[in-house]
């Protein structure tokens, strides 16, 4: 005996209806909870990001070691890499657009090293990401072409962290952070003798 087109309508609506219950119960989880208190923190480790930029800019510790390069651009932005060590030997590799192509190398006192940390430790090194680039869109919600490009890094107490940054970034704060603070790692190193 053939079964009418209603008779499988409703056998295929109460199937339908049954296996959302069955869903709706399995996925069901324990009850909202209606408290509105603010959550404790969660007691910190060794390696929150919390206490990894926390440097302490009064010493410096013997494995720090700074660097700093900059790439062309098409017009003639200065390209040049520079390192800086824990004892202040200062190492510039000068490329293009410099006063000075080649190795250079000079000295800077503990103060300014000190100083240097002091503005890791300003701009929450260790917290920023990794890239500001094209490449990642959340960290560079518009782009400008014919930019620089700089890379930091920072080793310090068995630390070390790197930053990727296109100038061609716009729009977001922590973008003119970095670049006044790449800005100042020159000044802190004397490099504007060797860039021009």
């Amino acid at each position: 005996m053939p079964v009418s087109y209603e008779f499988r309508l409703r056998v295929t609506v109460l199937s339908a209806l049954a296996l959302f219950a069955l869903v709706g119960c399995r996925s069901s989880s324990a009850p909202l909870s209606t408290d509105t208190s603010v959550p404790k923190p969660s007691p910190t480790t060794a390696t929150d990001s919390t206490l990894l930029y926390a440097i302490d800019p009064t010493t410096v510790p013997p494995d720090t070691k700074i660097t700093l390069s900059r790439t062309i651009c098409y017009g003639t932005c200065p390209a040049y890499k520079l390192e800086i060590f824990a004892n202040g030997r200062v190492v510039f590799e000068g490329q293009h657009h410099v006063r000075r192509t080649g190795q250079v190398v000079w000295q800077i006192d503990q103060d300014r090293i000190k100083q240097l940390i002091a503005e890791f430790a300003k701009i929450k090194y260790f917290s920023l990401a990794d890239d500001y680039s094209l490449s990642n869109r959340r960290n560079c919600p518009n782009f400008g072409t014919d930019a620089p490009s700089v890379t930091t890094s920072i080793t310090i107490n068995g630390q070390t962290k790197t930053v990727f940054h296109s100038h061609g970034c716009q729009d977001l704060d922590v973008l003119s952070q970095l670049e006044s603070f790449e800005d100042k790692i020159d000044e802190l190193a004397d490099a504007q003798r060797v860039i021009g």
